[in-house]
């Protein structure tokens, strides 16, 4: 079941085509997102359907695209109604009591509410029932019967598999602040150009495209695709991919812009779905096309001169299939890493591609951090800093760590009250 973003009336200003939800998320410009209408269709949209997100810089707005290429181009969707509905985060697999959902935004203890959709239950869950989260890293979490399980790290344990039910989802209405009790220095450490990002899960020789909250940071280029050198599990230098120097970064000189992004390049073949990932390709379902691998190694499954036929899924991704057959083709490794192959239509359509990258695992496809982020706690003055952190005088918090280590004077899992320096 997906994590949603609930939405109403009041949430939608159909002259911008924009949604201005009025509570914190972590969506970023390309991220794709799956609409499920409430009490009727937004106009433009389709129930059930998954869209791209377009996030403003400067807030928690954001438009809808039909593809990621369409996002980043900033060509959104128009829309012309206002009924309410959500937006869900969707699951893409279990693996034992581990749940997959690409950056699902949850944290440990936070509360979750099931429900099972148009059909039976999955994974033993029982529909209506309340849940806690236990969050592994941005891609994985488990749940626990209850919040002081969670905490302890008790997960439930999940039998049954995923139905896939329509209007399935897991739902929360639950924001949660973070903020690093043992940040010690800035993200963005000038003297060393090294960015901290605990946990990044990125590789040696990555590629990423950056994309900023707001304000580039200095050194780095909105839409610029740098080389990941990994420092260790929590700090990475960024390189040019043309001469390898390492980027000389600035630190913000503004605050609060919020999250700043790294989108992991993956290769433009999937091969654990014979999928290839090519933007705009631009061909249709049945047309014929001919693969070069240009003299280098053939993708497992093709030959270098072959013709094909097209399996079209979408306007970003196709298969491919034997001349008259309707399967899709079972490719494999055989591709070696940054090499250039095309596919030519018939027609003369040429798209280039390359099947194999340096990328860690395709879970691992979105690296945000708050590039402006300072130490959070001021002991002299008992206060917190979270950056837009949008409390109101007197509301009340519950406190939640999941490092094993209270900040002193606080206890985990306990409510408090919040006074606004």
């Amino acid at each position: 079941g997906p994590r949603s973003l609930n939405f109403t009336v009041d949430d939608v200003e159909l002259d911008a085509s924009a949604f201005l939800p009025q509570s914190g998320h972590d969506l970023v410009t390309g991220q794709p997102i799956t609409y499920h209408a409430g009490t009727g269709t937004i106009a433009g949209l389709v129930d059930g359907q998954q869209y791209y997100v377009i996030r403003d810089t400067e807030s928690l707005a954001f438009q809808l695209a039909l593809t990621a290429s369409e996002a980043f181009a900033t060509q959104p969707i128009v829309l012309s109604s206002e009924p309410s509905g959500n937006f869900s985060f969707e699951i893409t697999s279990v693996d034992g009591n581990v749940i997959y959902g690409t950056n699902h935004g949850l944290e440990t203890g936070q509360a979750l509410q099931y429900n099972a959709g148009d059909g039976p239950a999955s994974l033993s869950l029982i529909s209506g029932e309340t849940y806690y989260a236990i969050r592994i890293d941005d891609t994985r979490f488990e749940l626990a019967a209850s919040r002081a399980d969670a905490l302890a790290k008790q997960p439930l344990t999940l039998t049954g598999q995923l139905n896939g039910n329509q209007y399935e989802r897991v739902t929360t209405d639950t924001v949660v602040q973070l903020f690093n009790a043992s940040l010690a220095k800035p993200v963005v450490d000038e003297q060393f150009d090294l960015l901290t990002i605990p946990n990044h899960h990125l590789i040696d020789g990555t590629h990423v495209i950056y994309r900023p909250a707001g304000t580039a940071l200095g050194g780095l280029v909105d839409g610029g695709e740098y080389v990941v050198h990994v420092v260790d599990g929590d700090s990475i230098q960024l390189q040019s991919p043309i001469n390898s120097q390492t980027v000389d970064l600035a630190a913000p000189t503004t605050f609060g812009n919020g999250r700043h992004a790294l989108y992991v390049v993956h290769a433009d073949l999937d091969i654990d779905r014979d999928v290839f990932l090519l933007a705009d390709h631009g061909f249709d379902n049945g047309e014929i096309v001919t693969y070069y691998s240009d003299g280098q190694p053939a993708i497992g499954g093709l030959t270098d001169g072959a013709d094909y036929e097209v399996i079209r899924l979408n306007g970003d991704e196709i298969q491919l299939s034997p001349m008259g057959q309707a399967t899709a083709i079972d490719v494999t490794a055989g591709a070696e890493a940054y090499d250039l192959h095309r596919l030519v239509s018939q027609s003369g359509g040429e798209v280039a591609f390359t099947p194999e990258l340096i990328a860690p695992g395709r879970d691992v496809s979105l690296v945000l951090f708050n590039a402006d982020a300072l130490p959070a706690l001021d002991l002299a003055n008992n206060t917190i800093r979270i950056d837009n952190h949008q409390y109101a005088e007197g509301e009340k918090v519950r406190y939640l760590q999941t490092d094993g280590s209270d900040i002193g004077g606080l206890q985990n899992g306990a409510e408090y009250t919040v006074h606004v320096v």
